[in-house]
Formats: structure tokens, sequence, C-alpha cells
């Protein structure tokens, strides 16, 4: 969102599954809606747990009137929109309106304990364009109001319950036992008592930004392509293509500015590959322009992509689930009619092709789930293949090296920078779910969960430190550590391949909208802003008697000291042990390096360049290093600090840092040092270290 144009002073989340909030206005006009768009399909329901999507205000627990003007009325069966009063995600009210059983009805529904009932549904006769809603909040009453004009207002329920309020806000949704249907909810302004609006449609900020492209997709037919992708302001989409990167022709939207666009490019002929790029122009003439991307066609068959190599390997380090992935996507310009996988030449399985609403994000992806029971110790062969519209058979052989019986090694670490390709992500840790790019590690193709096993499945207690950076977040994002993952199931979802259920397992300790949250039911207001890294730690520890205590903290280090626990949860009902995840939901991430230790093993503190543990470092460093290398004397007590350059390993290079940086004045040891002491990831052990 670029511009608060409209009355929306105070407010700070937005959230929902695979929904979008956005303001509507311009430079041009000062007379901006806000737009809540619910997607049709798959219900977003306010309910049990909402899913609707709902932008909401802080405000504290006082008396309070609440006043929203829609522009929009629900017309269409389980459409629904209005307020959204909340405690937190299992106790909250709702006021509004919704269509239904042929007639438009003012609603009013309660959650307790995650658990909800209809408290008044009154069908009503309306024919105004508009419809004013307003709640007045006194102790423990919620009285609920209507008006056709803002002035003459008509009580519709009084409602008693007890409700201890953090925020308010507006809401849309949908529901349906098939296909829900689409629903786009405008609210020209929304008003707390509280933090009542200066001035309505007030003056409107100058757009300095050019438009920001997200959520490609491609969807390959007979003989074309379509390219559809999203803006965060309205825009007019364009697209060049060609042969090569000179492109030639440009297809433009027709229509005005848009958030949603597609582009259908005609008359492609099999084998000959594509360039293409795409343009979008807001209203004040600034343009955002992507990298070229070419789109191969397949020789006589079909694309198949394997993202992570057609040779790949498992268990080296250990199995951080039960289950190894093979990932990748399949295009034709015929389209896809089968697509299937054998392993060491046994019967064909049929796999599922995306998009879904589960795993599989984008046209034509799949993933493979292959049970380590399933695999040969050693050398393992997949076979993929696909047949298209018209009957043509591409197949692409996969190599599995499969390794039983490794115990992934705690403590660990990872260092991203050290890789040099997508592919060695596997050296390092194991990808369960989507496409992801180095720079530290990046979700390339955001969507449901996105994850990457960063541990064994047979840990217990652990913790976890990483870097986060949130990019750009779409609906009810979380972002953060699973903890104690033993593999996707059947619960409490079916899917054939891939499987989709993921229960058991023992907690998310994850950032969500306005809040920091262990999934199973304990969070605490926080907000964040994107492209700020936040240091995220939680843990997994057993307890005496054997129950399990999960704990999560956040902070920001640039501004802020690391604190204690911030959210903690203590159950009985949960998994013994399980791998650490990352996981991203529907959000674009950047992870940093991540620290593994022991619970109760507390990071050494030392200094970068002093292996000798002097309090300096000097001459003495590297020839401890040398001497280590070459001269077989004993290995340093504390290896991290003989590791100058931080890449994880102990050899020359080291040395050569120290060195230069004693005689030379180049570039110190990376931090923690040369003068100051600290902790920091590493796999290289530290027994001993006794100057800090």
């Amino acid at each position: 969102m670029k511009r608060v144009t409209m009355c929306t002073r105070g407010l700070r989340g937005i959230t929902g599954l695979l929904a979008l909030a956005i303001l509507l206005g311009s430079n041009e006009t000062a007379d901006a809606m806000l737009e809540l768009n619910v997607p049709g399909g798959q219900s977003h329901d306010a309910w049990m747990r909402s899913e609707a999507v709902r932008v909401m205000q802080d405000t504290d627990d006082v008396d309070m009137d609440v006043v929203a003007k829609f522009t929009t009325i629900p017309s269409v069966q389980y459409q629904m929109h209005g307020f959204h009063f909340d405690k937190d995600l299992d106790n909250w009210l709702r006021f509004g309106a919704n269509f239904g059983q042929g007639s438009l009805h003012l609603f009013v529904g309660e959650t307790t304990g995650g658990s909800s009932q209809a408290r008044h549904n009154q069908a009503i006769t309306w024919t105004d364009p508009d419809m004013y809603l307003r709640v007045n909040r006194t102790s423990d009453t919620f009285d609920f109001y209507y008006s056709a004009n803002g002035t003459t207002w008509t009580l519709a329920k009084s409602l008693v319950y007890s409700l201890t309020l953090n925020p308010v806000g507006v809401h849309a949704g949908n529901y349906a036992t098939g296909s829900a249907p689409q629903h786009t909810a405008k609210v020209d302004f929304f008003e707390v008592s509280s933090t009542p609006i200066a001035v309505e449609d007030g003056s409107v900020a100058a757009d300095v930004q050019a438009p920001f492209i997200h959520g490609t997709r491609l969807t390959p037919a007979v003989g074309q392509l379509t390219v559809s992708w999203f803006t965060d302001e309205p825009s007019i989409g364009s697209l060049e293509y060609g042969p090569d990167t000179g492109y030639g022709t440009l297809l433009t939207e027709a229509g005005g500015p848009s958030y949603e666009h597609a582009i259908t490019i005609t008359g492609l002929v099999e084998s000959e590959p594509i360039h293409y790029r795409l343009l979008a122009e807001d209203g004040g003439a600034l343009v955002t322009t992507t990298d070229d991307v070419e789109y191969p066609r397949e020789v006589g068959g079909s694309l198949v992509d394997v993202w992570y190599g057609t040779s790949q390997s498992f268990g080296s380090l250990g199995m951080g689930q039960p289950w190894v992935n093979v990932l990748g996507n399949v295009a034709d310009l015929d389209g896809i009619t089968s697509l299937t996988y054998t392993l060491n030449g046994g019967s064909p399985v049929a796999l599922t092709v995306g998009a879904d609403s589960n795993r599989l994000i984008n046209n034509g992806d799949f993933n493979i789930d292959l049970h380590v029971t399933s695999l040969l110790d050693g050398a393992n062969t997949v076979v993929i293949a696909a047949i298209d519209g018209s009957g043509a058979l591409t197949t692409q052989v996969v190599s599995v090296q499969y390794t039983p019986g490794t115990v992934w090694p705690l403590p660990y670490a990872i260092k991203w920078s050290s890789l040099t390709t997508v592919e060695e992500i596997q050296d390092v840790a194991q990808i369960i779910e989507g496409k992801w790019m180095l720079g530290g590690v990046r979700t390339e193709q955001p969507g449901y969960d996105r994850l990457i096993a960063i541990g064994g499945r047979t840990w217990d207690d652990y913790t976890v430190t990483v870097p986060i950076t949130e990019l750009e977040f779409r609906g009810d994002f979380g972002i953060g550590v699973l903890l104690r993952w033993d593999g996707h199931t059947n619960v409490p979802v079916v899917c054939a391949q891939p499987k989709c259920g993921w229960e058991p397992h023992g907690d998310i300790a994850w950032m969500r909208p306005n809040r920091l949250e262990l999934f199973h039911g304990s969070s605490t207001p926080r907000t964040w802003n994107p492209g700020i890294e936040y240091m995220l730690k939680a843990s997994a520890e057993t307890l005496p008697g054997g129950d399990t205590t999960y704990s999560v903290k956040l902070w920001d280090p640039a501004t802020e000291a690391e604190p204690d626990w911030q959210v903690t949860r203590t159950t009985s009902d949960t998994l013994a042990t399980g791998s650490p995840l990352l996981i991203t939901h529907l959000s674009d991430v950047t992870f940093g390096n991540v620290g593994i230790t022991p619970v109760g093993v507390a990071p050494p503190s030392f200094r970068r360049g002093d292996p000798d543990a002097s309090g300096d470092v000097d001459m003495s460093d590297a020839i401890r290093i040398l001497g280590f290398l070459f001269l077989g004397t004993a290995p340093p007590l504390c290896s991290v600090a003989a590791d100058a350059n931080d890449d994880f390993e102990l050899d020359l290079s080291d040395a050569l840092v120290i060195l230069r940086y004693i005689f030379l004045a180049e570039v110190p040891p990376e931090p923690p040092g040369p003068s100051d002491c600290g902790t920091a990831p590493s796999p290289l052990s530290c027994v001993e270290y006794n100057s800090c």
C-alpha cells in the first residue's frame, strides 16, 4: 500500500488467507477507498478462527463508538462484511451484513474459546447503494446499528458480552461448502471515537514509487502462454516479447489501471524459445520493468524442470523427516494430461500437478514424496514421465543418493554465503517445500508453507537462532521456525502425492500479522517493518515429568537488546523429538545464517582471530594456526576463534587474514573481533576461551 489517503489513521494490520486489502485512489483524487478483495473458490469465513480478510486498528480497552461506511452491499449467497472486535484469535465478536437465503441479513456472531455461534441474524430489505454500520460499546454492552445516510440510525441488536478489547477493524469474507463467491467490500471511512478522523478524504501524499510487480504465474496452452501478475497499486500492465532480448512486440492490457494483470502471447511454436519482460505504469507515469525471462519451449515433448538438479543426495548429514522430496515444474504448450514417476523400476505413481490450494503454488508444480523405507541404500533412480495434450511422452531421470543411519550433528550452523549454487542448499539442509534462491536463503516462490529442514528428526531439546527479513507478505502470513517436525501426514488434511497434513508436530514459533505467536495458542502483540532484519530465537525443552516448554523471542538487534522469552507454552501433547524447520507462509522472506545449540548449552564468547586466547590478535595467533595445519601441533581449544574469515573451516586462509590485518592493515577478522568479545553460529567447536 502506497497511499493512505482515506481516513485510516492508526490502521495497522492486514490479515486474511489468500485475500487482499488495498487502498484505491491516486494523486489525482483524494476520494480514496479501502477495498477488501476476497477471491472466489476457497472459503474465507468470519467464523471460528476467522479467515476473513481484515484491516485492524489498535485501541485501548475502553468505551467507544465505531462507525464505517460501506459503498458495496453483499448480493450473492454467503458474501459478508462488517466489523471485527478482537481480544485474540479465539475470542472475538463480529457485527455486519451478509447475504443468504435470497436476502440481505444483519448478523452478529460471538466466538469464545475458538467456538463460534450466531447471536443475531435478521433479514432486511435494502435498496440504498451505501450502508453505514455502527457499534457503540459501553462496558460489556455492544449496541449494533445500521443506517442509509449516517444520520438516522436503527438498532439491530444489543449484545452483552465480556471482552478485553485489543484491535478493532473491518472485514470481508465468503463461505460455501463448494465454491465460495468472490466478494469486494469497499470502505469509504472507518472511525473509532477514541482516535477520531481529523479530515475525511484529506490531503494526498505525492507518489514517488513505481509499482511493485509480484506473484507472477505462467499458464501455457496450445500455441500460447498467459502471463499473470499483481502490482501493489493500480497500474497499466504491458509485456514485451520476442525471440531474443531485443523483443520486438509490445502487448498492453485493455481497460484501466488494475492490481491484477494478465496478458496472453499467441502464435507460439514448439521448440522455439521466447524472451519476455513485464512493465507496470502507475498514474504518475512511474514505470517498473522486470528482468528478462527466457521461457524455453519443449522439443517434441514437455519441459520438466527439476529445481535442485537431476542428481541429489540425502542423509549424509542425517534426515530432517522420513520423506525425501524431489521438486520441480512441468510445462507444455499442449497442456499436461498425465504426470507420473517410478522409483527403481517400480509401478508408476500419479502426481498432483499444481496449482492447488496447498503445497503446489504455480501451474505445473510437482513435489514427489519418497519415504525413506522405499529407498535403497546408496543409488536410486526416479523417472518422471509427462504426457502432453498431443500424446507426446517426455521422461526425466533423477538420481537420488540415500545414506541411512547418520545422526545430524548438534550444535549445528549454516552460513548461506558459503554456498555458490541453489543445488548446494541440499548439502547443508533438506528442502521440503518450495523454490528457493541464495542471498541468505530466500523464497523465490512465496506461497503456502515453504519449508527447509535445518536439523535432525531425532533431536529433542534445542534452541534455534536465525535473522529474518520480511520483504513482502500476503494475507495471514507467518515467518519463523517450526519445532519438532517429523514429516507431512494425512492429518488434518488428506491429499494425494504430495501429502499435505501437518499434524502432529511440536509447535511453530513465528511472526504473524501484528503478533509474535506459538501456533498452538499463545501470542503477544508485536509490530515490525518490511526490510528490517530481526533476530528470532525459538526453543523446545523437555521438562522433568515429560512435558515440553516451547519458547520464542524476537528483537531488532540494531535498536533492541536481546529480551527474555516473550511467548511460552508448556504441554504434554507433543512429539518427543523432531527437526527444526525454516517456515514462511504467504511471505517473501530472507533467512540469514542459522545457529542451533542444545538447550542449556550457551554459545561461547570469544574474539575471532585470537585462537591462543591471549586477548589480542597478533603474530602468535597466525603461528598457532599454521602449527596445527602443517606441523601437527594440537588444534586450538577454540577452533571458531581461529576461523578468522568465518567460512566454517580452519585452513591457511585464516592465518593469511590475520597476517594481512597485522602487517598490511587490511580487513580485520570477521565479528566478533578483533577487539570485542561475542558469539556467532558455527559448526566449529570452542571447548575453552578464557579471555572474555
